[in-house]
């Protein structure tokens, strides 16, 4: 289930990419068909969205995403020579992962791990791990 990805920025002019990797057991176990769903968070890609699903591995195909130009990270006045986008991964019976900030950089490929925490068939809000679990969030550069 790949979408084609919706992105009508002209900021970001250059390709950076990602591989999603979705497994669980601190990565020894993976997810397959899980969700996910890649969203931009700058303005220069707002509006992006791209929705995938992992494979028998629990990874996704290396994805194109929008990037800064390459040439923007050898400027140190330049603050953010890269694109920030959030992850969203969804699968029935772990609790939704959510990723933000993570960055792009143009030419690169990065590969996010994902480590899904199952839901409980007993109970399962009482035993709903704490937020900081579920959501990576990385520091800004400054």
């Amino acid at each position: 289930m790949t979408n084609e990805p919706t992105n009508n920025s002209h900021e970001y002019r250059s390709t950076g990419y990602l591989i999603v990797k979705v497994t669980t057991a601190k990565g020894f176990i993976p997810i397959e068909n899980a969700k996910i769903t890649i969203t931009g968070s700058d303005e220069e890609n707002a509006d992006y969205l791209y929705v995938t699903e992992s494979n028998a591995v629990g990874s996704t195909e290396k994805i194109e995403l929008p990037a800064a130009n390459e040439s923007l990270s050898l400027d140190s006045s330049i603050a953010q020579p890269y694109a920030r986008y959030a992850i969203k991964v969804e699968k029935e019976g772990y609790f939704t992962h959510l990723d933000v900030n993570v960055t792009i950089f143009s030419n690169i490929t990065s590969i996010q791990p994902v480590y899904m925490i199952p839901t409980s068939m007993f109970r399962p809000e009482e035993n709903r791990p704490s937020e900081i679990l579920l959501t990576t969030k990385t520091e800004q550069a400054l």
